[in-house]
């Protein structure tokens, strides 16, 4: 009774089959109808749909395998682009199952000749593979024997022909631009090298005034100072050192214990004494018999307001002045944090970096020297 089935399956399916093509088969391809529209412009997308028809073999141990990744390989028809493809599925009960594949392609065209076109044929790749074999034996040859049928498409173009070049000689004589080429050359090389040798010019002068004010500082000592004092020798550097490491010392302390506040207070004597001897390295007349206080005060009141390192070593005084009063009163009620501290010690050295004070620099040596001239014309 199956066999019957089977057979009468086939015989619908020749039915829809070529004259030439009136052999035993278990596939059908179909044109069913033309594109939609069947007439189209530049770029305008249309539909063209083909039927693939099979018949299902799973209850005979038997399969019909339509090779889909082939069919999703379009990318051009003839002169046609193809902008999308996919598959409607479906299935038909009748005296059988019956798949009815409906290949659908969104297709446009862009062309400078109008006319008619034809959409090529599309082969179908099946397989029948038969009980007790596998999708993937190679025994199993892929048949190319269906194809779609031609389909004709009425184009018409919307592409402009092309204008003809118009031959037009204009009387203004520009001259040549080889003169304008070297000027603007010379003037890339100079805008390459005028910032470099600016800088350069602003770091000599501002190294140059450095000197000039550690040299006045060194030979201007106090005449004040009492038998018996001595100003520590130290470079700049060591004590720059000295005051960092100071700093590091003093980060690191904890405030939860006595001992430690303890610790908290010799890393802020040791602060106050690098300060000290900085500054008396970069303020003017100042000795071994000054405190911290009077620092601040010879600094705020002597220093040239135009100096570029007089804020940040007035702040460093005063900073000195806070940790010597804490020193004075002791554990009892420190309440400090020594990480804070260090970060705010840390921005004021960063201020009397040579980087960080040329810009300061050029500014007061312009106000300076505003003043001097308001004050001759006055």
């Amino acid at each position: 009774m199956r066999y019957k089935a089977v057979s009468l399956a086939i015989a619908v399916l020749l039915t829809a089959t070529p004259s030439y093509a009136q052999q035993k088969s278990y596939i059908v391809v179909e044109t069913p109808q033309t594109a939609e529209p069947t007439t189209v412009i530049t770029g305008q997308p249309f539909m063209q749909t083909y039927v693939v028809r099979f018949i299902d073999l799973t209850d005979y141990n038997e399969e019909i395998i339509v090779q889909e990744e082939l069919l999703n390989n379009f990318k051009t028809l003839g002169d046609f682009e193809v902008l999308d493809f996919h598959i409607d599925k479906q299935t038909k009960e009748r005296e059988f199952l019956e798949h009815i594949w409906n290949l659908r392609l969104t297709l446009s065209i862009v062309n400078p000749k109008k006319g008619a076109y034809f959409i090529p044929p599309i082969t179908i790749p099946w397989k029948h593979k038969k009980a007790g074999q596998k999708e993937d034996d190679p025994s199993i040859l892929t048949n190319y024997d269906f194809k779609t049928d031609e389909v004709h498409i009425n184009y018409v173009t919307t592409i402009p022909e092309k204008e003809p070049n118009f031959e037009i000689r204009d009387g203004m004589n520009l001259g040549t631009f080889k003169d304008q080429v070297w000027f603007w050359r010379a003037a890339a090389w100079f805008l390459r090298i005028a910032p470099l040798v600016f800088l350069l010019i602003v770091f000599a002068a501002l190294r140059r005034f450095s000197r000039k004010e550690s040299k006045t500082e060194y030979t201007e000592t106090d005449s004040k100072i009492e038998v018996g004092e001595a100003i520590k020798n130290h470079s700049t550097l060591r004590v720059w050192l000295g005051l960092h490491k100071s700093i590091r010392r003093f980060e690191h302390c904890q405030t939860n214990s006595s001992g430690q506040i303890s610790d908290c207070l010799k890393a802020e004597a040791e602060i106050v004494s690098a300060i000290k001897d900085y500054l008396r390295i970069k303020a003017l007349r100042l000795s071994v018999g000054n405190t911290p206080l009077s620092m601040a005060e010879h600094i705020s009141e002597n220093i040239d307001q135009y100096s570029t390192k007089k804020d940040a070593l007035l702040q460093l005084a005063r900073k000195a002045v806070v940790y010597q009063a804490d020193i004075e009163k002791g554990k009892d009620g420190y309440f400090r944090s020594p990480l804070v501290e260090a970060k705010e010690l840390r921005l004021i050295l960063g201020q009397l970096r040579l980087y960080r004070r040329a810009i300061p620099l050029i500014r007061n040596s312009f106000l300076k020297a505003g003043n001097r001239f308001r004050r001759r014309q006055q």
